[in-house]
């Protein structure tokens, strides 16, 4: 999950299902609301809601424009956050005439991996 900083709050919602039978009309589906909200510098992963469980064991935190950020807390629990660079643009090999093969735009971001849950989740930075 991408957060960049901001002063409006922002929410989406994920949504997983088998994606070939209609079993989602039976409740087999994984969807959850994730919320970023400025002012207390929260991001809040609502229940999910469906009877399946999500493919994903683990959820990747990208923060975007948090350069002070060092650490966040996830339901009261410390995670530390590693310095990173990333780019949503590379090169496509060595001879691409725009690079030499290495990530030439993009930014200083921190990362963390949280365990994924069904429960609400409050990430606080």
């Amino acid at each position: 999950v991408h957060v960049y900083k901001g002063t409006t709050a922002n929410s989406f919602v994920y949504y997983e299902d088998d994606g070939k039978s209609f079993d989602y009309e039976k409740g087999m589906f994984y969807k959850r609301i994730i919320q970023y909200n400025p002012p207390t510098n929260q991001i809040i992963f609502e229940n999910a809601e469906g009877q399946m469980s999500s493919k994903f064991k683990n959820i990747a935190i990208v923060l975007h424009g948090f350069a002070k950020a060092e650490s966040l807390t996830t339901n009261g629990k410390s995670a530390a956050l590693q310095q990173t660079f990333t780019s949503l643009i590379d090169a496509i090999s060595q001879f691409d005439p725009q690079g030499s093969g290495k990530a030439t735009e993009g930014s200083k971001t921190q990362t963390t991996v949280i365990k994924n849950s069904k429960e609400k989740m409050t990430v606080e930075l």
